[in-house]
């Protein structure tokens, strides 16, 4: 795991890669038994997002909840953390 990977992960920003991945394992199963993927989705971010204490990260969810595309608001929480962990890489001091 990456050193900035690891930081997210144990910050209060932890529910974003812990979200992301459970999408993913719900897009997979959805495949595998032959459900369809958006509506199993949404019903997985409507689980999800009562116990999701991020404010924006839940007003996610509950948008993905609703969305004929839901797989616009996973793509949009990939981004996000893409983007704390390109903060992070380019805040860390170089190499000791």
């Amino acid at each position: 795991m990456s050193q900035a990977r690891e930081i997210i992960t144990c910050s209060k920003y932890a529910e974003f890669p812990d979200a992301l991945v459970t999408l993913e394992l719900c897009r997979v199963l959805a495949q595998r038994e032959k459900r369809r993927v958006g509506e199993s989705l949404r019903a997985c971010a409507r689980a999800m997002r009562s116990r999701i204490e991020h404010e924006r990260l839940r007003a996610t969810l509950e948008e993905m909840g609703k969305s004929p595309l839901p797989e616009v608001q996973i793509n949009r929480i990939r981004d996000c953390i893409r983007r704390m962990e390109g903060a992070l890489i380019k805040n860390m001091p170089q190499g000791g």
